[in-house]
């Protein structure tokens, strides 16, 4: 296959290249949605390119309001036994990037996550379960027939999907479809979950008092905010990581006891947070781009991909020894924490089979590491949570 533009592969593009591909996205009238408009609203959202109105959307991607409708309707749940849960509307916004932020308006905090997150993911995990190689115990793999290999999988931006890849590859049996589905509804629930843990535990309330801008998981195009303290800001994201991972958690344990059709893929507890964990560790690498830097605690605004992961291992094991988890034994435990690790490597693993593009590591998890990852944060950082008590909402 011949080597795309180097531009492409670039972790950070130049502005005048993002800015082009800013341009071609609004001039496409990117999923051919328009922008709200609203007397009593302005669209808090118009610098990221808008919000998709629901009856914008073509059909064929109608799951994706419903993706995002399901998690409103579970947050905004909360009021029923929480007095000070907050009034959540999730939007969707007319960006083809992989990104999710929040904005407030009044009395109701809007997460809006980017349209390109969803087509992101769905590119990447259809080819995945496209590959007879991959996710062999479920749906009839005999029926696949293995994709040729693209130059680079990891991209943020769905316009670079064709370029790159030079558009979608669906898997050809139905089972697989579904698993592919999942694994992208798994990440894009986190995502959310993410963003109100964000306002849960007073993140958004704190910055936007400070600075009066949004938390995003990346940087917006041609949008630089204010600086913050690299090690705050990662101390924000990893609670909210925290936060993120519980509920996720318990959706997952609920999933397993349910009956309907989604047993075929939940079979059971181990294997649907190898799910999850597989999908997430995905997503992470997608956010990590195809330039590995060296991590510098001091400057970095986000974790990397591997100490998020290995925490969440290290939540999970934890969660699962709380009352409102799902009782299961100790030694359950330690297996469904090892089916968590397994899914990082077997997502390495992934990549690599999908991919010409050399990565030149695999991961690993280090428990001391992360131990002392977290005491170097909290060392450098005592007053953090302090700082954030007077705008915490739970």
């Amino acid at each position: 296959m011949q080597k795309p533009p180097l531009k492409y592969l670039e972790g950070s593009c130049t502005s005048e290249h993002r800015e082009s591909i800013s341009r071609a996205s609004h001039e496409e009238n990117f999923l051919s949605s328009c922008m709200t408009e609203d007397n009593n609203l302005e669209d808090i959202f118009s610098r990221y390119g808008g919000i998709i109105q629901p009856n914008d959307y073509k059909e064929k991607f109608s799951n994706i309001m419903n993706i995002c409708m399901n998690v409103e309707e579970r947050l905004n749940g909360r009021k029923n036994f929480d007095s000070s849960a907050p009034n959540i509307k999730v939007c969707l916004i007319n960006n083809s990037e992989m990104n999710a932020t929040i904005k407030k308006y009044g009395d109701t905090y809007y997460i809006g996550v980017f349209a390109g997150t969803f087509l992101v993911l769905d590119n990447l995990f259809m080819r995945m379960l496209a590959h007879p190689g991959l996710f062999q115990e479920f749906g009839n793999v005999g029926v696949e027939k293995e994709p040729e290999k693209v130059y680079e999988i990891r991209t943020s931006d769905y316009v670079h999907v064709y370029d790159l890849m030079e558009g979608m590859i669906y898997p050809q049996d139905v089972d697989r479809v579904l698993v592919a589905n999942e694994l992208k509804t798994l990440v894009v629930n986190f995502i959310m979950y993410h963003e109100y843990g964000h306002i849960m535990n007073g993140h958004y309330d704190y910055v936007h008092a400070l600075h009066a801008y949004a938390f995003s998981e990346s940087p917006v195009p041609g949008v630089e905010p204010p600086a913050l303290d690299s090690v705050f800001s990662q101390v924000c994201e990893l609670d909210a990581d925290m936060y993120a991972n519980d509920q996720m958690l318990l959706k997952l344990g609920a999933l397993v006891m349910d009956v309907a059709d989604l047993r075929k893929i939940y079979r059971d507890l181990k294997t649907a947070v190898y799910l999850y964990s597989f999908a997430l560790y995905s997503y992470r690498k997608l956010m990590d781009g195809p330039q590995s830097k060296e991590f510098d605690i001091n400057v970095a605004t986000h974790p990397p991909a591997s100490v998020r992961q290995s925490n969440l291992v290290l939540e999970t094991y934890d969660h699962f020894s709380r009352e409102e988890a799902v009782k299961i034994s100790e030694e359950e435990r330690k297996v469904i924490c090892e089916y968590a690790i397994k899914a990082a490597v077997d997502a390495e693993h992934a990549f690599e089979t999908i991919t010409e593009q050399k990565f030149g590591g695999e991961y690993k998890f280090f428990e001391k590491e992360i131990s002392a990852y977290m005491n170097n944060m909290n060392t450098q950082h005592p007053g953090v949570r302090k700082a954030l008590e007077p705008f915490v909402l739970r």
